[in-house]
């Protein structure tokens, strides 16, 4: 029987990493060697891990195991969540700057991505992600002004997603995402203080509702000093 609960084993293992007794990038016993360890279930192990996967100290390797997490910022590219709510799990110290936020008339590329046939008004914006006052994203986000009139700077600097979900009361589906690898332009290389043949990614990404309607196409520029990218593959024969 178990005679600890999960979250003090939780704790008990943050403080280990905290303390250095487990370094950042290490994998962890296996959870059977943990339940061995902490006198407890493989469940209850399970749990505690869960728990700090989901507060931002680990990650769960599929095929691997669970390891505790470097300084980078972990994404999945199978999950669709907003920067500011990334951040929220990770307790980090982050903040976001707007340094362009303009209302423009349709171009042949956004009529294209938008499936629009009509000429239409566009909010554009180019929002900066900082984390401890060090830049880690750019993105430049287009969206329909006829759905978002209403929508503001100062929203934009908190999250997007709760204010569509929320405010809106939207319901967004999915994303589809492309990443491309580029040699960054001189904006990005003086951003993200790194040289200009320093290849970075950078995603496409086009927001749709369950309505099957897009509500945003994004182009977002990732410093490569801070991200790290996660896939899983499927064989399909």
């Amino acid at each position: 029987m178990d005679n600890k609960g999960y979250k003090e084993i939780a704790v008990n293992i943050e403080n280990k990493i905290l303390k250095n007794f487990i370094n950042r990038g290490d994998k962890l016993p296996s959870e059977r060697d943990l339940s061995d360890e902490y006198n407890v279930s493989r469940t209850t192990i399970r749990r505690a891990l869960d728990f700090l996967i989901a507060k931002g100290l680990l990650i769960r390797k599929p095929g691997s195991g669970t390891y505790v997490k470097n300084s980078n910022i972990f994404l999945n590219v199978e999950e669709q969540i907003s920067f500011s709510e990334k951040m929220e799990n990770l307790n980090n110290n982050h903040e976001t700057k707007i340094i362009d936020f303009q209302i423009i008339d349709s171009t042949s590329k956004l009529k294209e991505i938008f499936e629009f046939e009509e000429n239409k008004k566009f909010i554009f914006a180019t929002r900066i992600r900082y984390i401890d006052s060090v830049a880690v994203n750019l993105e430049k986000t287009y969206m329909p002004y006829e759905m978002f009139s209403d929508l503001s700077e100062d929203i934009l600097k908190k999250s997007k997603y709760s204010f569509i979900e929320k405010t809106k009361e939207l319901n967004i589906k999915e994303s589809h995402n492309i990443l491309i690898p580029i040699l960054p332009n001189q904006e990005i290389q003086s951003l993200f203080n790194i040289p200009k043949n320093t290849p970075i990614f950078m995603k496409k990404s086009k927001g749709i509702l369950t309505s099957e309607k897009i509500f945003e196409y994004s182009e977002l520029y990732y410093n490569p000093k801070y991200y790290e990218f996660f896939y899983k593959s499927f064989r399909i024969w």
